[in-house]
């Protein structure tokens, strides 16, 4: 599966812009992502085998984007802000379980790949020129990626179960703040600020249980 989406903010090349009080130009995104794989398998009886499976492989990005065009003209009595920000929350939950009873064998697994692909940009472009009281061009991001895998096997007499999840949280943020070659910022009263940051907490969980009377039963969680 596969999940992108966009947001865009800005004023096109050769525009000019005049105000006595502020100027703004704001990209806001806000996503939140759960990605659930599960498998089970159950065999019963003398003989029985049973097998469960299933793997997911999400794809996300959001790219957000605060832009002023090339050979723009801000002037403004105010302070201007050319902000871009992203804030991404992704949860992938991967589990499985494998139960067996009498002379059966059962086995289950689960594997899950998520890819966060975020851009955030804010972005003067060439021969730009900026006029204000405080000028401002900032590019923020926050990720904050929950992995989560469990297994569970069980097995009765002359039973033999596995389970096992692989859960795999890929992510590659590009998080960036310019003005391009040829602009002029000038602050008549305060500071050009030209900031960029990216935020990323990573926090994994695995549980695997295993349980067997006389039997082989197996359980594993890989990260």
């Amino acid at each position: 599966a596969e999940k992108r989406d966009g947001v865009n903010a800005g004023v096109g090349g050769a525009s000019a812009v005049t105000a006595e009080g502020d100027v703004f130009i704001q990209a806001d995104a806000e996503n939140d992502v759960w990605a659930v794989t599960t498998a089970d398998a159950v065999a019963t009886g003398t003989g029985g085998a049973a097998i469960g499976g299933g793997v997911n492989v999400i794809v996300t990005g959001s790219a957000v984007q605060a832009t002023l065009g090339d050979g723009a003209t801000i002037a403004a009595d105010g302070i201007f802000e050319l902000t871009a920000h992203n804030d991404t929350k992704l949860t992938l939950i991967s589990a499985d379980v494998g139960l067996g009873t009498g002379a059966a064998v059962a086995a289950g697994g689960t594997v899950a790949v998520l890819v966060d692909e975020n851009s955030t940009v804010a972005e003067a472009g060439t021969e730009s020129i900026v006029t204000a009281r405080d000028v401002l061009i900032q590019a923020e991001s926050d990720d904050a990626l929950l992995n989560i895998l469990a297994s569970a096997s069980g097995a009765g007499a002359s039973t033999a179960t596995a389970a096992g999840t692989i859960g795999v949280a890929i992510t590659t943020s590009q998080t960036r703040a310019e003005a391009l070659e040829g602009s002029a910022l000038t602050a008549q009263n305060g500071h050009v600020q030209i900031h960029a940051q990216n935020d990323t907490q990573f926090i994994a969980g695995m549980l695997a249980a295993t349980a067997g009377n006389a039997t082989a039963a197996a359980g594993a969680s890989v990260n």
